[in-house]
């Protein structure tokens, strides 16, 4: 299985957006271009997803459409209250077995912090915790295998637009 794991973008602070609840924080101006970034580079490294996976929440949703606007064609963008916070790799992992492509594309999915720690280390470091910081619109390539009964992964490309943004 081969994955495109994503921080959601920058959001606003519940105050900034004047969000009653958590899940209701949009993204930043900053967030929106993190977004499209990482969107547009999707085609360049071949890895263009089908579908697009994220949580509930309105930053994440928003993150996968900013995405999906820069792919060469639009996918199924599907929000999965299964993957909420709190969610880890076999959450994930379920999502893509009921709704990844089976021609060998890549599944997008849009998470929250910390769960994108624990499936990285899960995946990456069998269960230890991932050893470097998640930063909001970090990207993960990730493919992973099966053996005897464990997932384990292989981080084969990261991307951070934080660290090349000129902003």
């Amino acid at each position: 299985m081969k994955f495109l794991l994503l921080r959601h973008a920058e959001s606003l602070s519940k105050q900034a957006a004047r969000a009653r609840f958590d899940a209701d924080r949009p993204l930043s101006t900053r967030g929106r271009e993190h977004a499209k970034r990482v969107g547009q580079m999707l085609g360049p490294l071949g890895c263009l997803p089908h579908p697009i996976v994220c949580s509930p929440f309105v930053r994440t949703q928003e993150t996968a459409a900013i995405v999906n606007q820069q792919l060469p064609a639009p996918v199924p963008l599907l929000p999965l209250t299964i993957l909420a916070p709190g969610s880890g790799s076999d959450e994930l992992l379920r999502a893509a077995l009921n709704h990844a492509d089976a021609t060998n594309r890549w599944l997008l999915a849009v998470l929250h912090e910390p769960d994108l720690s624990l499936i990285l280390g899960t995946w990456l470091y069998g269960g230890a915790s991932y050893p470097f910081p998640v930063l909001e619109g970090d990207l993960f390539v990730v493919r992973i295998q099966f053996a005897r009964g464990q997932a384990r992964g292989e981080l084969l490309a990261y991307y951070s637009p934080q660290q090349l943004a000129k902003d």
